[in-house]
């Protein structure tokens, strides 16, 4: 804790730190972007995906924690190509909502704290923060003997589709209708009813708009009694199913996958729904990519894949140890605060001229 106080209470060491997260988010970054035209090149360039996405399938949807089977049928490759665009919308809406990646980029020595200011930026961390969390959890829960098992996947192609499709359906179903309905249900009293379809894309904007507290300025205190209500009882049906419908789950993956809903819901109330999108997209889409793509040719990304995997583990062991040392200065300033108030004053003396 001594070291951690020296090591903060330095200008430039701080501003050394954020450079030291900014070189591999940045390259992490790259990889993010780059895995979007890789998947279209695995899907279609070998003659076993250009053969499997010529086929068709069935469509789901997932509205308030209820799964919807349709009747339709389309192209596995219409499909792909348009889950695709979805997530190419969400980086591109993660780059122009938030605080300019330029300025942050191209002034590494400006303040520790903007480095949270744009999604793309701090998304590295976090999924790093998420994966070591949820890694260590199973673990734990392996070694007392409740196991988490693994998903089966029918294919690479099929097993790619599935990872592609299943964040978008389920972050509209497990956080955008659910919380989002709640939002919009408590700030329909402070915005014009115009305002609350984008209040419910990016909550904590829509809370800034309507002059409440928001997650950016008063961090947790900024999510409502009723959001957490809605965080821990979506996150709960969350990892419930993913241990009842199957496909090979085990009942350690309950809670797994609940404490990832809870991040992914406050994710979603923090940036945005396509922030939570990308967060999930990150454990399915684009940690699959990088197997298959090894499947297909190993020289060449086997060892992307060692840096990928060092680069996040490395920035989630620095984001625990960032917010460990925030939680603890927060305490002593509190319990400093507190003996403040309980030091004793003796009363004042009554002058002999009131007597």
């Amino acid at each position: 804790m001594i070291l951690l106080n020296i090591f903060f209470l330095s200008d430039k060491l701080r501003k050394i730190l954020k450079i030291i997260i900014l070189t591999p988010s940045l390259f992490l970054l790259s990889t993010y972007i780059l895995s979007i035209p890789l998947g279209l090149y695995i899907m279609f360039a070998p003659q076993l995906g250009l053969d499997y996405s010529r086929g068709f399938t069935s469509i789901y949807f997932i509205s308030y924690m209820i799964p919807f089977l349709t009747p339709f049928n389309i192209s596995r490759a219409f499909l792909f190509i348009s889950l695709i665009i979805v997530y190419s919308i969400c980086i591109f809406a993660a780059y122009k909502l938030e605080a300019n990646m330029k300025v942050i980029i191209r002034k590494p020595w400006s303040g520790f704290n903007d480095l949270t200011s744009n999604w793309l930026i701090s998304m590295p961390t976090i999924s790093g923060m998420l994966f070591i969390l949820v890694t260590v959890l199973q673990s734990f829960q392996e070694s007392v003997g409740i196991p988490t098992g693994s998903i089966t996947l029918p294919d690479p192609y099929g097993g790619l589709l599935s990872l592609a499709y299943s964040p978008i359906v389920e972050e509209i179903g497990f956080r955008f209708t659910p919380i989002g309905t709640i939002v919009a249900i408590s700030l329909s009293r402070y915005l014009k009813f115009k305002f609350l379809p984008l209040a419910i894309i990016w909550p904590d904007k829509g809370k800034s708009w309507a002059r409440l507290p928001t997650i950016h300025d008063h961090g947790l205190k900024g999510i409502t009694v009723p959001e957490w209500t809605a965080i821990f009882g979506t996150s709960t049906i969350f990892g419930l199913i993913h241990y009842t419908a199957g496909g090979g789950w085990n009942v350690g993956k309950i809670s797994s996958a609940a404490v990832a809903g809870i991040a992914l819901a406050m994710i979603y109330l923090w940036k945005g729904i396509h922030a939570s999108i990308l967060l999930h997209w990150f454990f399915n889409y684009y940690g699959y990519i990088w197997d298959v793509a090894e499947t297909v040719h190993q020289s060449l990304f086997i060892n992307l894949s060692f840096v990928i995997y060092g680069f996040t583990l490395f920035l989630g062991i620095l984001g625990w140890i960032i917010l460990t040392w925030k939680i603890g200065v927060n305490i002593k300033k509190k319990m400093v605060a507190h003996n403040d108030d309980h030091i004793f004053k003796p009363p004042k003396m009554v002058s002999e001229s009131n007597t």
